[in-house]
């Protein structure tokens, strides 16, 4: 059960990944890490977390 629910939550890692490039077509995610935004780096980075959070928090209230 552990491990399906790790797949879920890779899963919408992922997904809200794509969303995030899909908002931003100006520019691409990677590229601008890779060039050392670290505006797009820490937008990614709270977006991430703060999901990361609520999907451990959800998988702890089952």
């Amino acid at each position: 059960m552990m491990l399906a629910w790790g797949v879920l939550g890779f899963s919408l890692l992922m997904v809200s990944y794509f969303v995030f490039e899909f908002l931003t077509p100006g520019f691409k995610v990677d590229e601008e890490i890779q060039r050392d935004n670290r505006a797009v780096g820490l937008i990614a980075l709270v977006l991430s977390v703060g999901l990361s959070y609520v999907i451990g928090a959800s998988i702890l209230a089952r």
